[in-house]
């Protein structure tokens, strides 16, 4: 079983953390007429409840095969689909992965695991709700939304963030926040994708200079600075990971009016998440007009 436990843990990771949901597979061992067999069982869990259990679940199936006009029944060898299959997902890219139906997926695999998907946002698991037969996903996807609700009635909503200062006084009298959020869990897992692609080279955030040429440089909704390069306001952005937020940004904006309109603005309290770290970035990725040799 050691190579499935890496299969585990690679798929595992795709959750939503906030899930509880963990897949098992073992090998038992059972006397038949012509001696011992070992009859595999692969399960999934949600919070400690099963909700899928291959083989128990599909007995008196009949799988598609060309051999049986009928039908194939679901054979005890069929275990080695299910492990292909969770490859497969694996290895699907994010952008076809939504659309994408697993290969010999006979048993609704292919729903559950998107169900489950840190990757996939709101939008598309109600889309997910309303179209699959699959009983384990539309419970997996009502236990993530309605976690979102709680949280949303409980405070503002956690957000990774992109921002900019706008000002052109050096002391930032009366600046603009001008500010890119990303909805995510306490371990930084995208919940909902934005309108406007994710075009960090993690692919879960903005890269500063991207977002300012396609949405910001010579669009009139931002007519007063939009002639401006990326790197002329002082700019940061907020990191949400393991359970704590860490805003970096120009040492310049690194004041108690600035912090704290971020964080009231984006979640960034108590009730959302454990810690919060301010660092006022001096290197040269920060540098914005207000600094000497700019």
């Amino acid at each position: 079983m050691r190579r499935f436990s890496k299969l585990k843990k690679r798929i595992e990771s795709l959750f939503s953390p906030d899930l509880g949901l963990k897949i098992y597979c073992t090998v038992y061992k059972r006397k038949g007429c012509y001696g011992w067999m070992e009859l595999p069982r692969f399960w999934i869990t949600l919070d400690k409840e099963i909700i899928f259990d291959w083989l128990k679940d599909f007995k008196g199936m009949r799988r598609p095969d060309p051999s049986y006009p009928r039908g194939c029944p679901v054979y005890y060898m069929d275990i080695l689909f299910v492990t292909e299959m969770l490859q497969e997902y694996i290895e699907t890219p994010s952008d076809r992965l939504f659309d994408h139906v697993l290969y010999k997926d006979y048993y609704g695999l292919s729903d559950i695991l998107k169900a489950a998907d840190r990757r996939i946002g709101v939008k598309r698991l109600k889309i997910l709700r309303g179209r699959t037969e699959s009983e384990a996903a539309r419970k997996i996807i009502d236990v993530r939304l309605s976690a979102r609700i709680k949280s949303a009635k409980g405070s503002k909503e956690l957000c990774s963030v992109i921002l900019w200062v706008i000002s052109d006084s050096s002391d930032l009298k009366d600046y603009n926040l001008l500010a890119f959020e990303i909805p995510c869990g306490v371990y930084g897992n995208v919940i909902d994708v934005p309108e406007i692609a994710l075009n960090a080279k993690s692919g879960n955030t903005y890269n500063h200079k991207k977002l300012w040429e396609d949405e910001i440089e010579n669009n009139p909704a931002h007519k007063s600075y939009n002639r401006k390069p990326y790197n002329y306001y002082p700019r940061g952005r907020v990191d949400i990971s393991n359970n704590r937020a860490t805003i970096y940004l120009n040492p310049n904006i690194d004041r108690a009016d600035v912090i704290s309109e971020i964080r009231q603005k984006f979640g960034l309290n108590t009730q959302n998440i454990q810690k919060v770290r301010v660092v006022a970035d001096n290197s040269e990725h920060y540098k914005c007009f207000i600094d000497q040799k700019w």
